[in-house]
This record gives structure tokens, C-alpha cells and sequence, in this order.
């Protein structure tokens, strides 16, 4: 029977005792490799080259947004999402 643990990617063996079969002893993989193993379990990973690209392969059209514009749109939002207080204990 095999059980499945999240650390089975940094044990590299384990050693038990001939007659009782408990486990005495267990060996790690290096450090240096069990770090990219639990990095690569747990999504970690470095990002691949990506390319994007707009409509048709061309450029991505930018719009230029001003502070003003920021303030407008964190305003909506905000009063978009207000709660009513409640005055007392």
C-alpha cells in the first residue's frame, strides 16, 4: 500500500529493521535538489518567455490614463462598495 504525502519528493529512501519492520532511518535528497523538487510540487517554478501581441499580431493599443482619471474611476468604485455604519455597541 502506497500513501501519498506531500513530502515524498524530498525522502530519496528509507531504511527499516529486518525483524520489526519499523522505520529507523530515512535519507534525504540534497538540499540544493529537494528545494527544486518542493519549488516544482508547489508551483514555483520560473516564468516561461511570453509574447503578446494585439489583433492580427500587431501592436497592443495603450491608452494613456491620467491621475485625474484614477481618482474618477477609484471614486466609483469606491462608492460602489461603501457600507452602511452602524452607530452603536
Amino acid at each position: 500500500m502506497f500513501l501519498a504525502s506531500p513530502y515524498r519528493g524530498i525522502i530519496a529512501g528509507f531504511k527499516f529493521d529486518k525483524d520489526s519492520g519499523i522505520l529507523t532511518d530515512f535519507d534525504r535528497d540534497p538540499a540544493l535538489q529537494a528545494s527544486a523538487q518542493l519549488r516544482d510540487m508547489h508551483g514555483f517554478k520560473a516564468a516561461n518567455k511570453n509574447e503578446v501581441s494585439g489583433p492580427g499580431g500587431g501592436p497592443i493599443e495603450m491608452e494613456s490614463v491620467t491621475d485625474a482619471d484614477r481618482v474618477r474611476a477609484l471614486m466609483a468604485l469606491l462608492s460602489r462598495t461603501e457600507q452602511p455604519t452602524g452607530g452603536g455597541s
